[in-house]
């Protein structure tokens, strides 16, 4: 069971609201900031503060929201995965064909594929799409934010995994 870290929260928040900082800094002053760097046009300055805050905002409140949590993000038990960031349905191990770990710089991934993944559609399709045509499978597990580890989520997982593909057990 992963619950959301307050902590790593708190920190992503601080993150986030320096990167809008940064923004409304770019969009107050482009021509000051024009001068002393490589982008010697305060229009793109001025753009790219605007997307800075439009995008770090809407981070920002998406993470701000995850402080008032209470249920686990993310549980794990025999009957499957619950991962509520995705939908409120179990997917049952079952309906898990492959798992592979993967990494986008430091943020890695535990990737699924399932054998119909229409049968546990995301909240959010544009996500799951992007997840696929990424090669990162048709769910990713991340622990960010998260009070568990990487590490922990893929002993879980493949102890799970490796219980229902057992001779014997009756669930492959």
């Amino acid at each position: 069971m992963a619950r959301v870290s307050k902590g790593k929260t708190l920190l992503l928040l601080l993150i986030g609201a320096g990167f809008v900082a940064i923004g409304i800094w770019f969009v107050a002053r482009p021509e000051e900031l024009a001068g002393g760097s490589r982008l010697r046009d305060p229009a793109m300055i001025w753009g790219f503060g605007w997307i800075a805050i439009l995008f770090f905002g809407a981070c920002f409140v998406a993470i701000f929201s995850q402080l008032f949590r209470t249920a686990p993000v993310i549980e794990i038990d025999s009957r499957g995965i619950l991962h509520r960031r995705w939908s409120d349905q179990i997917i049952p191990w079952t309906a898990i064909v492959r798992i592979e770990p993967r990494a986008v710089h430091n943020q890695k991934f535990l990737c699924l594929w399932l054998d119909a993944p229409e049968r546990y559609p995301a909240r959010s399709g544009r996500l799951a799409h992007l997840n696929k045509g990424m090669g990162f499978g048709d769910l990713s597990l991340s622990m960010q934010g998260t009070d568990q580890s990487f590490d922990r989520l893929v002993e879980v997982v493949g102890a799970h995994l490796a219980a229902r593909d057992r001779p014997g057990t009756g669930q492959s």
